[in-house]
């Protein structure tokens, strides 16, 4: 049911590969591909794959180059995927507009997600707090979303912690999201 790969440089080319074996796999719930260097491409590859597979539940992807177009391609297979619970992206190279696709298709199509990672990327601090008022997002993810904001309080990023966390304890539906 878990497979970690962390730290073993599959490349683009071990993606295909592992992509491949996710097309038919359904036993898999919990993928670990954190510092592999699977860049856009690789990452759309496995898109593809989870865009037909509906097993997996965790997915980190943290550390690995994507950028805007991999995050494009993360976007719609988050629009079909009905089975993906948790996504980790931090530590990448997302910017505004792969941020944006992201936070629109938790707004419109997909109602699984309910942790997503996505400190130390690019994107300003704002899509952060956008993604999480879609309520598709818990306060996990908040909280590591907000340590960026945090960390440039003297630029006066969005509310503090503290503030967050008030909303939060008034909304509890927050802490577990279902339809």
């Amino acid at each position: 049911q878990r497979l970690d790969l962390e730290r073993n440089s599959i490349g683009v080319r071990g993606a295909e590969k592992l992509a491949t074996m996710l097309m038919h796999n359904t036993a898999l719930r919990t993928l670990f591909l954190s510092k592999n260097k699977i860049g856009n491409d690789g990452v759309a590859k496995i898109a593809i794959a989870l865009h037909l597979n509906n097993a997996m539940q965790t997915l980190i992807l943290d550390d690995n180059e994507i950028d805007d177009n991999g995050a494009r391609a993360i976007a719609v297979m988050l629009t079909h995927n009905t089975g993906l619970i948790e996504l980790d992206l931090c530590h990448n190279k997302i910017g505004r507009v792969g941020a944006e696709l992201i936070a629109e298709s938790l707004r419109y199509d997909n109602r699984t997600m309910h942790k997503m990672f996505v400190h130390d990327n690019p994107f300003p601090m704002d899509l952060g707090d956008k993604m999480w008022r879609l309520g598709r997002i818990n306060a996990e993810s908040v909280d590591c979303t907000q340590k960026e904001v945090a960390r440039k309080k003297r630029a006066e990023f969005g509310p503090t912690l503290n503030q967050i966390y008030s909303f939060i304890r008034s909304r509890p539906y927050l802490y577990q999201l279902s339809d």
